[in-house]
């Protein structure tokens, strides 16, 4: 990968640029936050990144994604996938803080990453009397459209709503 200086935490002068901060605090915030919020007539649970509770909030299983079988069902792999795009962002947004990445791919990788959540939470609707709340997929997608989006679309959705 080139060094893009377009993309780097320092600007010219050694002076820290504030919005690099700023994406890092969005992604590391969009991690930490419920991404699922799963209830049915006897209880819920919460799904975050790195686990979820048990039924309730009696307990918490840390990395609780099943091993791949053949068996394994369809949106516990949708899960698996939205977590490692996810933490892939993570990398990538590394290495552009390093001068060594391109935000366009820590915005795919997020946006793939909340596509799989959404077919996720699509998955588990389906199934009888179970209501799932896709926290995940909205703010991994504002996430994507207002930190790692360019500043023409930034200030035409800031122009939109607030009717200037």
């Amino acid at each position: 990968m080139s060094r893009n200086s377009s993309d780097t935490a320092v600007r010219s002068g050694g002076r820290r640029d504030w919005w690099g901060y700023y994406r890092a605090a969005v992604l590391v915030l969009v991690g930490l936050i419920p991404w699922e919020i799963v209830t049915w007539p006897k209880g819920y649970y919460v799904i975050f990144m790195f686990g979820s509770t048990k039924v309730g909030l009696s307990g918490f299983n840390f990395f609780s994604i099943p091993p791949l079988t053949p068996y394994t069902p369809d949106f516990m792999v949708m899960r698996l996938v939205a977590v490692v795009c996810y933490l892939l962002a993570l990398l990538t947004a590394a290495l552009g803080y390093l001068g060594y990445g391109d935000r366009r791919i820590t915005a795919g990788l997020l946006f793939i990453s909340g596509l799989e959540m959404l077919r996720f939470t699509l998955a588990l609707n389906d199934q009888n009397q179970i209501t799932v709340y896709p926290i995940g997929v909205v703010t991994l997608w504002i996430a994507v459209l207002f930190a790692y989006s360019g500043r023409r679309f930034r200030s035409a959705v800031t122009r939109t709503f607030s009717g200037t």
